[in-house]
Formats: C-alpha cells, sequence, structure tokens
C-alpha cells in the first residue's frame, strides 16, 4: 500500500507545482490529510477536480495578482463538494469495441493509427496506467489555464491540452501507455516549439543569449554537441517561461 499512497501523494504535489508554478512540498498536515483521502478510497482525479474549483473560485474572489493558497485546507470543501458529486453519479458503462467503435482522425505522430497496432482492427484492452496519466495531465491544463493570462501562453496552452482531449478519448479506448508516452513526447517538444513562435523577437533573443551562456559554462564540446546543449537549454526555458511540466510519464 505504501508505494500506491505516495505515487498518490507525488501526483497532488504534482498539482500544487502547476497552481503555484514553482516546486514545493507538502505540510504533514496536508500529507495526513491526503492520506485519510486515499485510505477512504478517494480518487486522485476526484481531488484534483476539487482543486481545480478551488483554484477557479479563488481566482473569481482574490485580488488580481494574489498568489493562490497552498494550503491543502482552502481546497477541502471544495475537494469534499467533488467526492459528493462522485458517489451520487451514476457507474459509468465500460467502453467496448461495440459501444465505442473507431475515432476518426485519432492519428499519432507520422498518422499513424492510436488503435491496435496502427492497422485499424479490434481495439486494443484499455490501458488503465495511460487513462489515469492523461486525465492528469488533462486536469493540469486546466488549473495552468485557470492561472494564466499572457495571451501567447493561453494560445500554447489550450493547443497543447485539445491534443491531450484526443489522447484521452484514444486511451480510453485501447491506447498503450507505450504508445501513449511517445505521443506526449512529441507533444511536448510541439508545443515548447510552438510557444517559441508566438513570443516576441526580442524575447526569443532574450532565451537564445541566455541558452548560449548556459552552454558557454561546458567546456570541451564538439560544435555538434554544442548546438545539442544549446537547443535542450533553450528547450528547458522555453518551459520554464511557460510553466509547464514535462507531459510524458
Amino acid at each position: 500500500m505504501a508505494g500506491r499512497f505516495f505515487q498518490y501523494l507525488n501526483d497532488i504535489e504534482r498539482f500544487f507545482c502547476v497552481v503555484r508554478t514553482s516546486g514545493f512540498v507538502l505540510s504533514p498536515r496536508d500529507c495526513e490529510r491526503v492520506r485519510d483521502w486515499y485510505l477512504k478510497g478517494v480518487p486522485l482525479q476526484v481531488v484534483l477536480e476539487g482543486l481545480v474549483q478551488g483554484l477557479k473560485s479563488f481566482k473569481f474572489h482574490a485580488p488580481r495578482g494574489q498568489k493562490a493558497p497552498h494550503q491543502l485546507s482552502y481546497y477541502s470543501h471544495f475537494i469534499g463538494a467533488s467526492v459528493r458529486r462522485f458517489r451520487s453519479a451514476p457507474a459509468p458503462v465500460p467502453l467496448t469495441p461495440a459501444s465505442a467503435g473507431t475515432l476518426p482522425g485519432n492519428r499519432g505522430a507520422g498518422g499513424t493509427d492510436l488503435k491496435s497496432g496502427g492497422t485499424g482492427g479490434t481495439l486494443l484492452a484499455v490501458d488503465d496506467t495511460a487513462v489515469r496519466w492523461v486525465r492528469q495531465l488533462a486536469t493540469e491544463l486546466a488549473l495552468a489555464l485557470e492561472r494564466e493570462e499572457r495571451p501567447e501562453a493561453r494560445t500554447a496552452l489550450e493547443q497543447a491540452a485539445a491534443r491531450i482531449g484526443e489522447l484521452a478519448a484514444a486511451a480510453a479506448t485501447g491506447l498503450s501507455e507505450d504508445a501513449l508516452s511517445h505521443e506526449l513526447q512529441v507533444l511536448d517538444g510541439d508545443t515548447l516549439a510552438f510557444y517559441h513562435t508566438l513570443l516576441d523577437e526580442a524575447r526569443r533573443k532574450a532565451l537564445a543569449r541566455e541558452a548560449d551562456a548556459l552552454v558557454s559554462r561546458e567546456p570541451g564540446l564538439s560544435d555538434k554537441a554544442r548546438q545539442g546543449r544549446a537547443k535542450a537549454i533553450l528547450a528547458d526555458l522555453l518551459r520554464a517561461d511557460l510553466h509547464l511540466l514535462e507531459l510524458s510519464p
């Protein structure tokens, strides 16, 4: 049980990184609160949906520019409401190949089909790990959009959220964890590249100078290695500027 609980706890902490755009560790009291939810069988997604609702309420009522609370006590009311909705909702009907059918347009990088082996044949069994991960990413992007006000950042995040929605549908009808991981790696790179094109020239030049300065601190690199490091560092700088956590698991 310990391993699963710590994964549950880590996933909630990751969400707070999205909310506050910086890392931190939950307090011991908050960890006990999370443990209580875990022992009561509250699904992770239900907790995260409560966090989203709490953030929306905070943004509506708080003065502009005020940081969102990082204590779980603030969100407990919203998480409690999310739990009540979950418990009162009818159980979902499991998807089957007959009821799900095919998903038009669900194609991955290079035009590969997101169903079994890319052949358009029988749908694979649903991979619960892939479904959980892509649902978490969808909720993380919803949180990021709630707290983001820069037009160029919102545009990049909205495009990523739309693609995550397509992957969520594919995961629910048989996309494997390995296939999802590949698609998310592609989406991660595409999102950063798209965001880079949306920045004004001054900001792009500033990021390039910062990347070059960081590469210069790594002596002994060949020209090819230096170019590769500059590209990787620029991606890290763009990720930090966009406040985007890595999408691939």
